[in-house]
């Protein structure tokens, strides 16, 4: 019988490695933070462009930051923010 490695496995073992956890920890903190930007303009039921108009930028800077294709500074997720009348919280776990 054949013996199935598990996506998990994998994981488990690339994450005992420090360089590849440190990178995969900064993946996944753009992942989130992509998938939180494009639930708050889902919320709002805008498009990309509409939303890009709100901050006063471009409609491909709004793709490349929920693709996770770019990391927004801390100026840029409280420009996000402010325009939403949100506030960013940062926290360590």
């Amino acid at each position: 019988m054949k013996k199935y490695i598990t996506l998990k496995s994998i994981l488990d073992k690339e994450l005992k490695n420090p360089g590849f956890k440190k990178e995969f920890n900064k993946q996944e903190i753009l992942i989130r933070t992509a998938i939180n930007i494009a639930k708050l303009r889902e919320k709002h039921h805008m498009t990309q462009k509409q939303f890009a108009d709100k901050l006063h930028t471009s409609q491909q800077a709004v793709s490349r930051i929920e693709k996770g294709n770019y990391n927004p500074s801390l100026v840029t997720l409280e420009s996000i923010a402010e325009a939403f009348h949100k506030r960013v919280v940062v926290r360590f776990v």
